[in-house]
């Protein structure tokens, strides 16, 4: 990185205020639907075809027909009530009950709901908790039209109260039980696994994770083929991030099916977070596969080709995207990202002009935009932007970070300085802002606070190379060599491709004397660009020091041959020709330089 250099903090391709929407994160399979294989009835003709059925007596697809309204609306109290009456026909009484519980937690005011519920209980000998129902159920219809009520609640009541009277007779009329004796009143069954998945359920939405975790673990063990119940436990688990696991339960589910499109979808979210983004690709692959049109999969297979660097690919997602939805504003925001990235600055501010059209209140698009025209030194415009983040976001560390930058730019330090640490104040977790506040002090001469800055930057992240290429700037600037030849080896060592911390290495190492140091970084940094003047110019000079003339007279020429009016190559080739005892080489060689210094002039 050049001396001054900034790393302008842009909002991660998730953030915060990202994360809280849908088009980001893991869906639940209790909140959005489970596609069918073929497009849902209305609800209303769906329900009326599925009374039929029951009444029919064909109770397996009025199950079936049921169980397709909950997946296109896993919130219809009605399907989950009619699944209660045919469960209730079939004589599995405890599903029933389970489905008339959920009804009435879907509805309250579910009044046949509540009837059903205390007609199961009183089917079980449960007189007293049958009673509460039939209660609760009157009270209810009371409160409806009188053309809407129904006269059986009352019979029902009676009927039952006198069997409450007769059980509680008999009770009394009967000895003590043994202890290891079995009650000839039956008592209720083991919450099943329905149940306990609707539990699960409940307790995610109050946000008790590991409450609903510990529920659908305890679903899967009465019913391991319980599809919701290993998804909604992938979900949990990737609400925790605890990704591997959710990745697992993801699997699970789709061994059981797989033709869920949401499990592909929430899998290869969990696998992107995992870093495992090939994995990731594939599987939003197989989820547009079996949905060509939920916009959301392929913007998030757009994210995990922006993490590969696949920008192009990702521009292409992100385009897809907006054609199924053109108000996707955080897809407009990403596509501008991915564009500008891609050096098409103008394209990208059109994309966050347009997600702003659609949004005027998105801070993402407006961190970017204003980021982008402080780049391009539109820095009234970037400042006004900026400042408008920050009077809607008071807590935006990323605008008081760009504000920052711009001030610097300006030359107004002491402004650049307390916007950066303002940045730091609000999140003295980013390296970025500490970086930024070490520039903008080396810059002004506060060598030794931007040593601080840059030092603290490296602990928060000691993995980013350019950081080390900053200190070791500022350590070469102060002349301290060995420290500089560190950060410059650190830097080397996480870009090994890279062939300016190489030159940088090599350059303080000649400057205390190590010229066989020296030439070893020049040499590695030919090799990854042969045609790199300076490395050849200094080793020239590196192998002059350490009386290797011919070697040096061979880099001479290589760097003449790229450049044949270089004055100090041919004077110092002469020189080495001098060494050498070549006097004609060498008086030549000089003439030649002086020409060329002349002609400079």
């Amino acid at each position: 990185m050049q001396p001054g250099r900034r790393l302008p903090s842009k909002p991660s391709p998730r953030s915060p205020e990202d994360s809280k929407a849908s088009t980001n994160r893991s869906l639940d399979c209790d909140s959005l639907q489970a596609l069918p294989k073929a497009p849902l009835p209305s609800q209303k003709a769906a329900y009326l075809r599925a009374s039929s059925l029951l009444r029919a007596g064909r109770v397996s697809d009025s199950i079936q027909l049921c169980e397709e309204m909950m997946a296109g609306s896993p919130e219809c109290p009605e399907a989950y009530y009619l699944r209660g009456c045919a469960y209730y026909k079939l004589g599995d009484i405890d599903r029933s009950i389970a489905d008339f519980s959920y009804t009435l937690k879907l509805d309250p005011d579910h009044v046949n709901a509540a009837y059903s519920r205390g007609a199961c209980l009183n089917h079980k000998g449960e007189f007293a908790q049958a009673l509460d129902e039939y209660s609760h159920a009157l009270r209810k219809d009371q409160g409806r039209p009188s053309r809407l009520r129904s006269s059986r609640l009352s019979d029902s009541l009676t009927r039952l109260d006198k069997s409450l009277q007769a059980a509680n007779s008999l009770l009394k009329a009967s000895k003590p039980l043994p202890a290891h004796s079995t009650s000839p009143i039956s008592h209720p069954a083991p919450l099943d696994a329905e149940l306990l998945h609707s539990k699960g359920y409940a307790a995610r939405k109050r946000g008790d994770l590991q409450a609903a975790v510990d529920l659908y673990t305890q679903a899967i063990e009465i019913d391991p083929k319980l599809f919701k119940a290993y998804f909604n436990r992938a979900y949990a688990y990737d609400r925790v991030g605890q990704w591997s696991l959710a990745v697992q339960d993801y699997s699970s589910a789709l061994a059981l099916d797989s033709s869920a499109p949401y499990a592909y979808y929430n899998r290869g979210i969990a696998l992107d977070r995992c870093q495992r983004y090939s994995e990731a690709i594939s599987d939003f692959n197989k989820a547009i596969e079996l949905m060509p049109d939920q916009e959301d999969f392929y913007y998030n297979r757009a994210f995990a080709y922006r993490k590969q660097g696949d920008m192009n690919q990702a521009v292409i997602d992100y385009t897809a995207a907006i054609c199924r939805n053109p108000r996707f504003y955080k897809a407009w925001a990403n596509r501008g990202f991915c564009r500008e990235k891609m050096g098409d600055a103008e394209a990208a501010e059109l994309d966050y002009k347009e997600a702003l059209q659609i949004e005027p209140n998105y801070i993402v698009a407006m961190q970017y935009l204003a980021s982008l025209w402080e780049r391009l030194n539109c820095l009234e415009k970037a400042l006004t932007l900026f400042t408008q983040v920050i009077s809607q976001d008071p807590g935006s560390s990323s605008a008081y970070n760009g504000r920052g930058l711009i001030y610097d730019k300006k030359g107004d330090i002491d402004s650049a300085l307390s916007s950066f640490s303002t940045a730091i104040h609000l999140d003295p977790s980013n390296s970025v802002f500490y970086h930024n506040r070490a520039c903008c002090l080396r810059n002004s001469g506060r060598h030794n606070e931007a040593l601080k800055d840059f030092s603290q930057a490296i602990s928060i992240d000691p993995s980013n190379p350019a950081l080390y290429s900053s200190r070791g700037q500022l350590y070469r600037k102060l002349e301290q060599y060995k420290s500089a030849i560190s950060d410059f080896g650190k830097e080397a060592e996480m870009s090994p491709l890279a062939v300016r911390p190489l030159l940088n290495k090599a350059y303080c190492e000649a400057h205390i004397g190590d010229y066989t140091a020296a030439v070893e970084d020049y040499s590695a940094a030919i090799r990854l660009q042969p045609t790199d003047l300076k490395a050849l110019y200094n080793r020239a000079v590196s192998y002059s020091r350490l009386g290797e003339y011919e070697k040096a007279v061979s880099d001479f020429d290589a760097v003449l041959g790229l450049d044949r009016d270089n004055g100090s190559a041919k004077y110092n080739r002469g020189c080495c020709y001098d060494a050498l005892g070549n006097v004609g080489k060498a008086v030549e060689d000089y003439a030649e330089a002086l020409k060329s210094d002349l002609n400079h002039m």
